[in-house]
């Protein structure tokens, strides 16, 4: 970025406003991925607490909000393009999570347990 501003193609104030505009962007995009992300996990986050409620079944609804703040967590660390092998740490965790949660009510669902 400095060869662009030393030979005068852009100047630092347009870089700048460029630069905020960005960031601006990523918030945003990090609110509206969190925020779908909660709509997305409601459904089965309900399912799960129903039939550990009623049923008196483990299903571990927990898992499906643990999850998601770790997905949130690894959209922000690559966003702010800070510790990218800790955000796919995060990543790969809730992605876990939400595969057992979803395995283990898949199994509750079907009778399986």
């Amino acid at each position: 970025m400095g060869l662009i501003v030393k030979f005068g193609l852009i100047s630092k104030k347009h870089l700048v406003k460029t630069l905020i505009i960005n960031k601006t962007i990523y918030l945003i995009l990090i609110l509206v991925s969190g925020v779908s992300y909660a709509f997305l996990m409601s459904l089965p986050f309900s399912i799960a607490f129903f039939y550990q409620k009623v049923f008196k079944k483990k299903a571990f609804p927990y898992f499906f909000i643990i999850s998601g703040f770790l997905y949130i967590i690894s959209f922000f660390i690559f966003s702010q393009n800070i510790f990218s092998d800790i955000g796919s740490g995060f990543f790969a965790i809730g992605g876990i999570l939400l595969a057992a949660a979803s395995i283990r009510l898949y199994i509750v669902m079907t009778g399986g347990d």
